[in-house]
């Protein structure tokens, strides 16, 4: 999920995401992209950020999918990003998401707090691999990969 939006993601990504969200008037494809608001720090996601709700759960997993075009790693990851800190007029709405996420939750310990990095190489080429949904949904298409992956997850939840 993007947990920091969709602002610093490739450009042809961005382009149909805006693509859709005129057309089909999507209000999540604008609040991903924080243009919901003219100050972003009036945007939803912003304000999301700056709630305590990660710390309603016992665990936190925070998943990323190598070549993943559609989510970027470091909004899915909750890490920083370099297009941000040199983006004068986002950067630093992004790096502010930031910290009202991340330090509710690692200046306490009643929350385990894990990041999963993920590939899987996708054999085929096609649009959906040069547009990046490949990576998006392989892993969760592939039953295997999923029962896997929860088995290894599963004591995050017990």
């Amino acid at each position: 999920a993007p947990h920091l939006g969709t602002r610093y993601i490739d450009s042809l990504v961005g382009t149909g995401y805006w693509f859709l969200s005129r057309w089909k008037r999507s209000s999540s494809l604008t609040q991903l992209a924080l243009a919901d608001s003219s100050d972003p720090r009036a945007s939803f996601l912003y304000n999301l950020s700056s709630t305590d709700g990660l710390l309603l759960f016992r665990s936190v997993v925070l998943t990323s999918v190598a070549n993943d075009k559609y989510v970027p790693e470091s909004s899915a990851l909750l890490l920083s990003c370099r297009q941000a800190n040199r983006d004068r007029k986002f950067g630093n709405v992004y790096n502010d998401m930031l910290r009202n996420l991340l330090s509710p939750l690692l200046s306490q310990t009643k929350t385990q707090f894990v990041r999963v990095r993920m590939a899987e190489p996708v054999k085929v080429r096609s649009l959906s691999q040069f547009i990046g949904r490949a990576a998006h949904i392989s892993l969760l298409d592939n039953e295997a990969f999923v029962l896997k992956f929860v088995t290894c997850i599963h004591h995050y939840f017990l």
